[in-house]
């Protein structure tokens, strides 16, 4: 199977976006296949609205405004990660992609980010058989070479006369 005649372009937005045209493939259904992607957007859940609706003609708000679908059977949407961090609308953005990957799992794509990945070492971090081990034995974060053990940082605090 060959597909022929693609097309891309972008838009200038804060998160990179692009729509596809791959045109028609031989030996499959024929109608054009259009992909959106779209990336860190980091709980910024008005922006991401925005950026729906510069979308094109792949994804969109259904009429109530409460759901994301996808605009057509080529419709694919790809979202790239970065889905969390500090905007005010990560759990909203969480559940408008995962309902949408639930109703299109095969055009639909979710990728983790590496804000996304930190979050799930929560998960790991929190259990109680971690919690148990000696606080010395906790280590640092890899990613900041400036940050301070567990122990370093517990200290720091009780000797504040401030609490942050």
């Amino acid at each position: 199977r060959e597909c022929v005649n693609g097309a891309a372009g972008t838009a200038s937005t804060r998160a990179p976006v692009f729509a596809f045209a791959a045109g028609f493939c031989r030996g499959m259904a024929r109608y054009p296949v259009e992909v959106a992607y779209c990336t860190d957007v980091e709980g910024n859940l008005s922006y991401f609205e925005k950026w729906v609706e510069t979308a094109g003609r792949v994804v969109r708000f259904d009429s109530e405004g409460k759901e994301l679908e996808l605009m057509h059977e080529g419709a694919y949407f790809v979202y790239g990660g970065d889905v969390c961090d500090n905007g005010p609308g990560d759990l909203r953005l969480c559940q408008l992609l995962v309902s949408l990957k639930k109703r299109h799992p095969d055009r639909v794509a979710l990728l983790s980010g590496n804000r996304d990945l930190n979050k799930l070492r929560m998960t790991a971090e929190l259990d109680l058989t971690d919690l148990d081990r000696p606080m010395d034995e906790i280590a640092k974060p890899h990613w900041d070479v400036n940050a301070l053990t567990l122990r370093q940082h517990l200290e720091r605090v009780a000797t504040q006369k401030e609490l942050p």
